[in-house]
């Protein structure tokens, strides 16, 4: 089950590289400002790359430093020359790729088998646990070949890469002493500028050639330094990287500087010390060649030397290696006139084959740079090692682009926290970019609606008089409403009464017309299918004519109620007396007193 988590955690982890890693490489180093330096005996040669394609900046300044001081015993004549360097071309605060000498490092090639547990792991999986545990001595004091490791030494490395079949990284070792690299990185820290990334020069030198040969696959070819002091050796393919110092006695070494001063390198004699010499470039060479598994072969070496009187040197290696082309690298541009070199530069003192650095698809000098280079530079034979290392980044997300020095290894001491702390200042800077433009959407989102949000602000102002005006209204409209309803009503009772053809119709239309003149009606009611007349009459007469206009009209009626009121005829005291129908007949009336009936009458309608 933990071993599923793991692959499980291993597969995330890869397609989280393969998402963010271009994106935090490249905000990684945008952020960088760079430029590579090689501070030399008596100059300071500067170049700056901008990130895309084109060289800012290109030049080389002599320091003016007697023979008899190096950078180690005088580094404050150092620190003043360079910091009025620095400042004129407004480099303070800048970061630095560092050129240093190849014979300041023990350089080692070996062969490192994969750990375990990384077996199955992806390459950058491989290389980055690989690195982690490289940090220490004591890792590397367990790989005999690499001799003594002192506490003094800085133990760098780069992987080279994987052997698929033997599960084995080739890797390259560089050992160099502290003390060293300190006084090149004290001296450009004085100035301003922070050295964080340093390599040997021999590497240097390898990344500038690989901008030709980059554009042709597969390639081998081989890299001869040779220096007064030490030389090297490299036989570099796109897939592998074979390493040697070049052992020169001594006494060779007085007898090749005094074959400057002879006519030509031939004879015996010069035969047999370049054999001596270039014994083990010769058998790098063939061992590469002789390999049945290789199927491309050595036919080409570069040559770079930081001493000018060296022809007679390239003339005894051209007659060592006559099947192989010996060449030179050179940033003589298309567009300028090849006299102008001859006489300011002496380039072409030699026969050697030369290719122009400059004439590929990768980068190019600026505008400004074409104006005044070679101008600004006084050795431009020495050039261009500068250009390959510029090229180079810290790119602690590995980044592809569009060209990537193969050769990355760093002699700093602190490579390992610098790599650490730009991953944490790039996923920072990218964090603190999204909260920004977070802030920026949201705030955008809030000015585009602040018109809507101060007209709504009015309307809510407003709110509570159209509450009451809507209030006010409401009560018009049910007080309408009632009126309305009230109307309605009577005019359905209205409909109905008008419209209604029954006996109540006929009652009511026809009951004016049958009320004779002694008859009053006091009231008409309408109860369940009866009409009720209640009133009174003058006499009996009268009374007789309306109980038989109801019986002609209306129906048979019933009279329920009949008696006789008296009243006085002085109206002011008159009070009704009320009698029944057989008193009266037997009572003598008042002379004073007048009579009528009342009555109450019921007819079925």
């Amino acid at each position: 089950m933990k071993e599923k988590l793991l692959a499980l955690k291993e597969k995330f982890l890869q397609a989280f590289r393969k998402l963010m890693y271009p994106l935090l490489g490249s905000i990684s180093i945008s952020k960088e400002k760079r430029v590579a330096i090689e501070i030399q005996k008596d100059s300071i040669s500067i170049c700056q790359f901008d990130g895309k394609n084109q060289i800012k900046q290109f030049f080389n300044e002599r320091l003016e430093i007697s023979s008899d001081n190096n950078i180690e015993n005088a580094s404050e004549i150092y620190e003043q020359k360079i910091h009025k360097i620095v400042k004129k071309n407004k480099l303070t605060g800048f970061e630095a790729n560092l050129i240093i000498p190849t014979s300041y490092s023990k350089i080692h090639l070996i062969d490192i088998p994969v750990a375990e547990e990384d077996a199955a792991s992806s390459d950058d999986v491989i290389f980055s646990n690989f690195s982690k545990n490289a940090q220490t001595h004591e890792f590397w004091k367990t790989y005999e070949q690499l001799g003594e490791i002192k506490e003094t030494d800085e133990v760098s490395h780069f992987i080279v890469s994987k052997n698929e079949a033997t599960l084995e990284l080739s890797v390259i070792v560089a050992i160099t002493d502290k003390e060293k690299i300190l006084s090149f990185k004290n001296v450009l820290k004085s100035c301003g500028i922070n050295a964080n990334l340093i390599e040997p020069k021999l590497f240097s030198i390898i990344n500038s050639i690989l901008l030709k040969k980059q554009e042709i696959k597969p390639f081998q070819f081989g890299i001869l330094e040779y220096t007064n002091d030490k030389s090297y050796f490299a036989i570099v393919s796109d897939t592998s990287f074979k390493f040697t110092e070049v052992e020169i006695s001594r006494s060779d070494k007085v007898l090749l500087k005094q074959l400057e001063k002879m006519p030509n390198p031939e004879g015996p004699f010069w035969s047999e010390v370049f054999e001596r010499s270039l014994e083990n470039v010769n058998s790098s060479i063939e061992e590469v060649n002789n390999d049945e598994n290789n199927e491309i072969k050595v036919k080409e070496i570069y040559f770079y030397s930081e001493d000018n009187k060296v022809n007679n040197f390239i003339s005894g290696l051209k007659n060592k290696f006559q099947e192989i082309i010996i060449k030179e690298i050179s940033l003589v541009s298309s567009n300028m006139a090849e006299s102008e070199f001859e006489v300011k530069d002496n380039l072409v003192e030699y026969d050697i084959l030369k290719e122009n650095l400059l004439e590929n698809k990768t980068i190019k000098l600026s505008k400004k740079v074409q104006k005044t280079f070679p101008i600004t530079y006084t050795d431009i034979n020495k050039a261009f090692p500068l250009i390959g290392s510029s090229l180079r980044y810290l790119n602690a997300f590995n980044i592809k682009k569009k060209f990537i020095p193969k050769f990355q290894i760093n002699l700093n001491p602190e490579n390992f926290k610098y790599l650490e702390n730009n991953k944490i200042k790039t996923s920072n800077y990218l964090l603190n970019s999204i909260t920004v433009l977070l802030l920026f959407i949201f705030s955008s989102l809030i000015a585009l609606n602040l018109p809507v949000y101060f007209e709504k602000s009015k309307v809510l102002k407003q709110h509570p008089n159209v509450v009451q005006q809507y209030d006010q209204k409401l009560n018009e409209i049910k007080n309408i409403s009632g009126k309305f309803k009230k109307i309605e009503a009577d005019s359905k009772l209205a409909n109905e009464v008008q419209s209604s053809n029954n006996e109540y119709y006929k009652l009511v239309k026809n009951t004016p017309s049958i009320v004779p003149e002694g008859v009053k009606l006091n009231k008409l009611k309408f109860l369940d299918n009866q009409a009720v007349f209640e009133g009174h009459a003058v006499t009996d007469y009268d009374l007789n004519m309306f109980v038989q206009n109801i019986r002609d009209t209306i129906g048979r009626p019933d009279i329920t109620i009949l008696n006789v009121a008296l009243i006085l005829n002085d109206d002011a005291q008159s009070a009704p007396i009320e009698q029944n129908e057989s008193a009266s007949n037997n009572q003598q009336l008042s002379q004073n007193t007048s009579s009528f009936r009342n009555f109450k009458i019921e007819v079925d309608l």
